[in-house]
């Protein structure tokens, strides 16, 4: 049996509540069983049944994931299954931790907090394409770059700056 921290806030203790939650099972895409690196709790990977072919949720801290949620918002999600209005799909276990109690939740945001932000957008709205990033195909997927955004190529920031500018010139 695995020796669990007594302190709920201590990052043991957050890292075991979602493990046992199983986040990761879902929530980081696999090719043939394995892992993709560097893709933990990125979202991407596929489910396909009766509630139709849905991919994960990037649950990382980035802008792409749940870098917005506030610990209420992330308790709130769990606790109705809806998101800004919106019902999470079916596949989502949300009656699995509708009655977790807050101390257990609060540990596995803090979790989510802590782990490394990953830029991978998964959007369940859009039709489904091939993700350089995940190896999946999902909503979004074909926005992904395979190719990580280097900002501490000075060559780069030009380009980059240039190309935000015109996309706000053409966006009005």
């Amino acid at each position: 049996m695995p020796d669990i921290p007594s302190d709920p806030n201590s990052p043991k203790y957050a890292a075991h509540m979602a493990k046992i939650d199983g986040c990761a099972d879902c929530h980081t895409p696999t090719v043939q069983v394995e892992e993709v690196k560097g893709m933990g709790l990125a979202g991407g990977q596929p489910f396909r049944g009766p509630w139709g072919n849905v991919a994960s949720a990037n649950i990382t801290p980035d802008d792409t994931g749940i870098r917005t949620y506030t610990e209420d918002f992330f308790l709130l999600v769990l606790r109705t299954g809806v998101v800004n209005g919106q019902h999470l799909n079916p596949v989502m276990p949300v009656l699995a931790y509708q009655n977790l109690n807050d101390t257990d939740l609060k540990a596995v945001y803090s979790y989510l907090r802590s782990v490394p932000a990953v830029q991978h957008r998964v959007d369940n709205s859009l039709t489904p394409t091939d993700c350089k990033v995940c190896k999946q195909r999902h909503g979004g997927g074909d926005k992904n770059s395979a190719v990580k955004k280097n900002w501490t190529n000075r060559n780069a920031w030009p380009v980059l700056l240039f190309s935000q500018i015109s996309t706000v010139l053409r966006c009005g």
